[in-house]
């Protein structure tokens, strides 16, 4: 975990703070990780959970492993599957709109690629310092991708109900 050290100045400044018994806002996000044994099928529906209004995801990263029983694998790396199409409902809005066309025998990853380097900056803020900087190359990418999917831009009605979410994947190949 980071540690946060301030400056001398920046010290008597949050001292006085708590000194008058100001109250702070801080701002939460809230995280869900859920696991699931994909079939061994070429295309699968995944009923992730329902979630009210407040919880409604801005974000879906998605990542694969298979054969990780032994405790010898490294859990941090991904494997690499034959996604060709993916797409993420929050109650009928589909995301992303148009299709995912991604091939990762011919090395055709653009889309995916480019969703996963601008997550950093559509997460973060517009900071040109955090832009374009993401912690794999393409090369990197395509052995061991981690897919974004951005939702952060959805319909009034999905601000105002209950959203049931799902998780549309095909692949080449059946899930290993």
């Amino acid at each position: 975990m980071p540690h946060v050290q301030v400056s001398e100045k920046q010290q008597i400044s949050l001292w006085n703070i708590l000194k008058n018994d100001i109250t702070l806002t801080l701002p939460f996000r809230h995280w869900d990780l859920v696991e699931s044994i994909a079939p061994e099928i070429n295309s699968w529906t995944w009923q992730i959970k329902f979630n009210t209004a407040l919880e409604t995801a801005r974000y879906v990263i998605l990542a694969f492993q298979s054969n990780r029983n032994l405790i010898t694998a490294d859990s941090s790396v991904f494997d690499k599957i034959n996604i060709s199409n993916l797409k993420v409902y929050l109650n009928s809005s589909k995301f992303p709109e148009e299709n995912f066309a991604v091939d990762f025998d011919m090395k055709n990853t653009a889309q995916a690629f480019e969703m996963y380097a601008n997550f950093q900056s559509l997460y973060y803020g517009d900071s040109s310092v955090r832009r374009g900087n993401p912690l794999m190359n393409r090369t990197e990418f395509q052995n061991c991708p981690i897919f974004f999917i951005d939702c952060s831009h959805q319909d009034e009605t999905l601000k105002s109900s209950v959203v049931d979410m799902k998780i549309e994947i095909e692949t080449k190949e059946a899930f290993a």
